[in-house]
């Protein structure tokens, strides 16, 4: 699996491997080189190293991500295929003396050779008797750990490989169900990814009254960036969502095999959610979207003049006028104009940001501007009111 991860962070546009050696090989071991769960695993991994402030993915860090990722009760075990098959053999030979000599070998037509035969046949499974596996996420914006200045991007991905016509057409994925019945997302997985991320995208315009038509050729964020929004990025728990009190699209996965399929939340009232499936606006509860949710949303964001990345001490241009502006009229203050970020502002952004529950680091990113502007009337929709 070090090939696979090593050609991920290349796409990525990362400029080393910061997975060690003893990573890589607890990596290969938890996701029983299966790639796509190693791709899972790699992701969480990579954000737990930027969460602790470390520079390499250790050991630790990727278990801590795979008992995160496959529950302490899943980690994936492998038995020596040898072994598995000298067991196979010699349990379906012990079964089908024993069904021969229950029978007296009544049935001439049946010998114990061919019971074994027919004992030893793999039996068909369905999709409930499979064990639930963590979806992997498809391929992401380059992680925070190789670039930890920005969280925010636009896609980052992988072209998909041409399949030849000898090759037979991959299996439709299940359509997810809910305890009491079909799922209210089972219709999304009759659409193709890229046209559930396309309704999405404009149902979420929609609630900006930024209705700009989409194509599904290009990357979302980059059309978006047309009505002077800005992507971000998020991944965590529901909690997250609540914290950042805005639409988004959400990434929604049925089977580990399967691509992913995006609806667009729209609002919250108690355990009930508001969400666009395929362009149609439906009621469901939470609990029904969080059964196929892993925890990855795009939000949007309105973005200062001239923005161009997270502003910090020492940049003198436009944006950081609009941050001093911003900050002046919350405090009251008399608006000089200045675009000078100097140590002054730098100081006035930190308290504004401790007084807002975020990192104090004096640099305002995608998170700080949605304060200010929540903070100085700069409209935007949210997920719970008005």
């Amino acid at each position: 699996l070090s090939a696979l991860v090593h050609h991920r962070l290349v796409i990525a546009g990362a400029r080393r491997n910061p997975f060690t050696p003893d990573a890589l090989a607890v990596l290969h071991r938890r996701a029983a080189g299966i790639p796509r769960v190693a791709n899972v695993i790699a992701d969480r991994a990579l954000l737990g190293a930027y969460a602790g402030n470390s520079l390499e993915v250790t050991a630790p860090i990727v278990a801590r991500a795979a008992s995160e990722v496959l529950g302490a009760q899943s980690v994936v075990r492998r038995m020596d295929t040898r072994t598995l098959l000298k067991s196979a053999a010699l349990v379906a030979l012990i079964a089908a003396l024993g069904l021969g000599i229950w029978l007296n070998l009544g049935d001439s037509a049946k010998t114990p050779a061919s019971v074994a035969a027919e004992l030893a046949a793999p039996t068909p499974r369905t999709a409930s008797d499979l064990p639930a596996v963590p979806a992997p996420v498809a391929q992401p914006p380059a992680p925070a750990a190789v670039e930890p200045v920005r969280i925010e991007s636009t896609e980052n991905r992988e072209p998909a490989p041409v399949q030849s016509s000898d090759d037979p057409a991959p299996a439709p994925a299940p359509a997810p169900e809910s305890e009491s019945g079909p799922s209210p997302f089972a219709a999304l997985w009759t659409l193709a990814e890229r046209e559930t991320e396309r309704a999405a995208f404009t149902a979420l315009l929609e609630s900006w009254f930024a209705p700009i038509p989409l194509t599904s050729q290009v990357s979302m964020c980059e059309q978006v960036s047309k009505a002077g929004l800005q992507c971000y990025q998020a991944q965590g728990a529901w909690s997250t969502l609540l914290e950042l009190d805005r639409p988004a699209v959400l990434e929604l996965w049925v089977a580990a095999d399967a691509e992913p399929r995006h609806v667009a939340l729209l609002s919250l009232a108690g355990d009930r959610a508001t969400v666009s499936v395929g362009g149609r606006r439906e009621t469901v509860s939470t609990s029904e979207v969080q059964r196929v949710w892993r925890g990855r949303a795009t939000i949007l964001w309105q973005m200062p003049p001239g923005y161009r990345g997270p502003s910090r001490r020492g940049d003198n241009d436009a944006t950081s006028a609009w941050l001093a502006e911003r900050l002046a009229l919350l405090a009251g203050d008399r608006i000089d104009g200045n675009g000078a970020f100097d140590g002054a502002l730098e100081e006035r952004l930190r308290s504004f940001q401790r007084e807002a529950g975020l990192r104090p680091d004096g640099v305002a990113g995608p998170r700080t501007w949605m304060r200010l502007n929540d903070g100085t009337g700069v409209g935007a929709p949210v997920l719970r009111g008005s």
